[in-house]
């Protein structure tokens, strides 16, 4: 059974900052995913080089797009261990083709998966919640906002995370150049009007705890319904809560001047991305897992030490995303991607009190009903070891 959050609550993209971001609730997107219209949704898309303004319609080419991303497997075997000693594993990416599927593209093209033993078949996402597709047993491992995996567990489905890539979620809140916001100074907010989105629970959730830390609640105006960037481009709100990975060079382009921006995730201690695996595959298949989690590992590592080289097995394998515009999200897409702890400690590691801070911020919001054992959410045995870490941080 589908779980309430999940027929309440926005599709977007998950936390990760993508070059998409759509809702369930669209009246003009077609399943088929030839093309659909996002001018009304909480959202936009860094294409055809940025172009300000412009940025209305976005048209997929599917079949390109498809096809880079269909299967690709070392062999034919379908069942999760082959004679050839093999363990076939089905992978399924979390949105429609964007840059934050590098580490999957670079532990393909580097061999990282072969060389573990392992048979991965990879399924575009987008049509489907991906980790209801990993808890009904339809894939087997897959990436998801933090937050919606505390809320799944909760409602019984049997996921669970085995690291996280996104230490903190690249949720922030974007101002007006114009509205005399000032980036990092809560105190510069007094007298503005937020957009805010009840259906948004991560946009949400980090906004509100961002707003009572700093006893904002009687000092700005939320403006709730809706957050499209469309409000803040026409001047209808001074801020809204967006990913900071592609939404403020829109807003530089938009208005001629570089947003002010707050990191409300970072602020509020919330996680953003973690790797999901079904629980019985999990239990079956344990050193798989393992392999496959150290292999996407390398594969995150790779993209950091390799930008540019990374920016063009992006583009190379989806030709329909501009390059100009994967050259400015990559790099601020992989600065969540570890901290001082992860530089010393490895990629996909994080302590428990960031998952303690992510439920703390559902629960402020009523997404959640409390904190979980965290034993039933999250596995620190998968991990790398020894870890992998950027190799930046290791001179």
């Amino acid at each position: 059974m589908l779980p309430e959050f999940w027929a309440q609550e926005a599709f977007t993209s998950p936390l990760r900052g993508c070059l998409v971001r759509c809702t369930w609730r669209s009246q003009n997107r077609t399943v088929s995913g030839t093309a659909f219209n996002i001018l009304n949704h909480p959202g936009k898309v860094l294409m055809n080089s940025l172009q300000p303004k412009a940025i209305r319609t976005l048209t997929l080419a599917t079949g390109a797009l498809l096809v880079a991303s269909a299967t690709v497997a070392c062999g034919s075997d379908s069942s999760p261990s082959a004679d050839d000693g093999t363990t076939t594993i089905r992978w399924m990416y979390d949105y429609f083709p964007t840059s934050g599927d590098a580490p999957m593209l670079a532990a393909q093209k580097n061999g990282y998966f072969v060389d573990a033993g392992l048979n991965v078949e990879t399924t575009p996402g987008g049509e489907v919640n991906q980790i209801q597709a990993v808890a009904t047993g339809q894939q087997d491992i897959t990436v998801g906002p933090a937050t919606t995996l505390l809320q799944s567990v909760e409602q019984g489905l049997p996921v669970t995370a085995v690291g996280v890539s996104q230490p903190n979620s690249p949720l922030g809140l974007i101002c007006n150049p114009e509205s005399g916001a000032v980036s990092g100074d809560p105190a510069s907010l007094d007298g503005l009007t937020i957009a805010t989105d009840p259906a948004d629970t991560d946009g949400r959730s980090v906004w509100v705890q961002f707003r009572d830390k700093n006893d904002l609640t009687e000092k700005v105006t939320e403006l709730s319904g809706s957050a499209a960037v469309d409000l803040l481009f026409s001047g209808q709100v001074d801020c809204l809560p967006e990913y900071l990975t592609y939404v403020p060079a829109m807003a530089e382009l938009e208005f001629g001047a570089p947003p002010a921006v707050f990191e409300l995730s970072k602020d509020a201690g919330v996680m953003g991305q973690t790797i999901v695996v079904n629980n019985t595959f999990l239990a079956e298949h344990p050193d798989a897992v393992r392999e496959f989690v150290n292999a996407y590992a390398k594969g995150m590592q790779w993209t950091l030490d390799n930008q540019e080289d990374a920016v063009a097995l992006v583009t190379e394998t989806y030709p329909d995303l501009e390059a100009d515009a994967v050259a400015s999200e990559l790099p601020a897409l992989t600065a969540f991607w570890h901290t001082p702890l992860q530089d010393s400690e490895g990629l996909l590691v994080v302590e428990d009190s960031s998952w303690e801070q992510t439920a703390d911020a559902l629960i402020a919001v009523d997404s959640l009903k409390e904190l979980p054992d965290l034993d039933s959410v999250r596995s620190t045995e998968y991990l790398p070891n020894p870890p992998v870490t950027p190799t930046s941080a290791q001179s």
